[in-house]
């Protein structure tokens, strides 16, 4: 959660924080869902944008979907 804090307090949206996380390799797979329970306290996202986030990290929602779910 502190990279997500981190990404928020210099300005990072939901969506560039997230690409953040995948990129930088800092979750474990099977733990999507902390990655998503993390970005809702710190983002405030709705269910429907957590749901978007375990689904991408975990390869079944495109780049594009999850796009058009965050902001930024």
């Amino acid at each position: 959660m502190a990279l997500l804090e981190e990404a928020r307090r210099q300005g990072c949206l939901p969506l560039t924080a997230v690409h953040k996380v995948r990129d930088e390799g800092l979750f474990e797979t099977g733990k999507e869902f902390n990655v998503a329970i993390d970005s809702k306290a710190v983002y405030g996202l709705t269910t429907h944008q957590l749901h978007d986030i375990v689904g991408w990290l975990r390869g079944v929602v495109s780049d594009e979907d999850l796009e058009n779910s965050l902001p930024g």
